[in-house]
């Protein structure tokens, strides 16, 4: 179940068609469900799904209300996005979110789920995870001690794990492994068309507070790039975030450009913002990087 309103459901729809490609020879089939709402009308729909292009292949059914409130109770969730996994006969196996249904489904089809109780063996790995990277804000030597060893206990959750172990090794100050990290993240999550998480990797690296001496802006530069042509020519806002690295990478022509396009595809409200911003641009890379501190580029 997703809400067009909510941009946090509407970018885990492509997440969830490449899991129905990739598991549809084991039987994996994948149906969403949303409801119009009086402000939010079914063309507004269409018009959400659209922006996706070619990124969603499987079918979207717009459900009565009632019948979308009968299904979100069976979640346990208050709110979507938040997933039903069923066997061919329509009984539920488990209730969970979006970032969660790919371990249940590995699991199921392994043969190792035994119940909808082992969905808080899912959420005990991410705890640990996490666990690890609240470690890295006090001894983050200590954390980084403990990302191989991580690693090797939940090999099958590598490609979540990429980020906190970016977070992990560049607060340990492992700038050459996190920089290594960040560019296989980015390569599989290319190779995967995930613009969701290719445009979380570009913001985790600009972030200040995980890369405070803005090192390698050039792997943010890329990860969003990456975003932006997934998504066509549909979806201004991965234009902007790649607007926002080119800049902050001290690119000014290149943030133009990416600004030029986000507004060729916005609404007027969303074209006035970025019209606003381009008059605030700096004039030349130099001015780029003085606005925004001294950046270590590197390959």
């Amino acid at each position: 179940m997703w809400a067009p309103w909510s941009s946090e459901s509407t970018s885990y729809l492509p997440r969830l068609s490449r899991l129905s490609r990739e598991f549809a020879s084991q039987g994996v089939a994948v149906i969403g469900v949303t409801r119009a709402q009086p402000a939010f009308s079914e063309d507004r729909i269409r018009d959400a799904l659209r922006k996706l292009g070619g990124r969603l292949t499987h079918p979207i059914a717009i459900a009565p209300d009632g019948t979308f409130s009968r299904l979100l109770s069976l979640t346990g969730i208050p709110s979507p996005p938040a997933t039903i996994v069923a066997d061919a006969t329509g009984t539920v196996i488990a209730a969970c979110t979006p970032a969660e249904v790919e371990h249940v489904i590995v699991r199921i089809i392994a043969g190792t789920w035994t119940g909808p109780g082992d969905i808080a063996g899912v959420r005990r790995e991410s705890s640990e995870l996490d666990d690890l990277v609240t470690l890295s804000e006090s001894d983050p030597a200590r954390a980084a001690s403990r990302v191989k060893r991580i690693s090797e206990v939940y090999p099958h959750r590598e490609r979540d794990f990429a980020a906190r172990k970016i977070v992990i090794l560049l607060r340990a100050g492992l700038t050459g492994d996190a920089s290594e990290a960040m560019r296989a993240s980015t390569d599989e999550w290319i190779r995967l068309q995930d613009a969701r998480e290719l445009t979380s990797l570009a913001t985790l690296w600009m972030d200040p507070r995980v890369n405070p001496v803005q090192r390698d802006l050039n792997l943010a530069v890329r990860a969003a790039e990456a975003s932006a042509e997934l998504s066509g020519g549909l979806d201004p806002n991965p234009w902007l975030m790649l607007m926002r690295a080119k800049l902050a990478a001290g690119d000014p022509a290149g943030a133009r450009a990416a600004a030029e396009r986000a507004m060729a595809m916005g609404d007027e409200r969303m074209r006035a913002r970025i019209a606003l911003m381009l008059t605030r641009f700096p004039a030349s890379a130099e001015g780029s990087r003085n606005g925004a501190g001294q950046r270590s580029n590197s390959p």
